[in-house]
């Protein structure tokens, strides 16, 4: 009978266990949001002489010559690295005395504003909130960065590349 009384005893004490262990299953309500990437009906390469007239008219907010752009395209063509040659482009119209960019005093005095306008220069779209606090620390922390600087980097950046 002591036996018995033992087995009964751990027997019931493993049942008691095994079925007082039930885990609970939790369920959270998540509101759906549709959400896309910044960029994702950007899918298609601009051709030179897009990325030609795009990149003049965000500089000089005015169209190029047709002449100047046959001969620009010519020249890119010419050239075997196209990110070198779109390098040599922007620094030479950068150089231009005509280049619509704002002053660096006027850029440093609202950073916020200067990056939400670049944004919609050149991307054609709203700065996210996380861009938006990348380029404000980073301006903050690099004061030598010329709004030149930024302008050269939104205009060779792989988005911009892009329609």
């Amino acid at each position: 009978m002591h036996i018995f009384r033992k087995y009964f005893f751990f027997t019931f004490l493993i049942m008691f266990c095994c079925l007082s262990c039930q885990k609970d299953e939790l369920v959270y309500d998540i509101n759906q949001l549709q959400s896309s990437s910044y960029n994702a009906n950007k899918n298609k390469l601009k051709s030179i002489s897009q990325y030609i007239s795009i990149v003049y008219a965000n500089l000089f907010q005015k169209a190029l010559s047709s002449n100047e752009l046959v001969e620009i395209t010519r020249c890119i063509e010419s050239i075997g690295d196209k990110e070198v040659a779109h390098e040599i482009v922007l620094s030479n119209f950068m150089n231009k005395s005509d280049v619509i960019i704002p002053s660096d005093s006027l850029m440093r005095a609202d950073l916020d504003l200067f990056i939400e306008e670049t944004y919609k220069r050149f991307f054609v779209r709203d700065i996210t909130e996380a861009e938006r606090e990348f380029f404000i620390n980073y301006l903050t922390a690099n004061p030598n960065v010329s709004c030149e600087m930024v302008y050269m980097s939104f205009a060779l950046s792989n988005e911009y590349q892009f329609y």
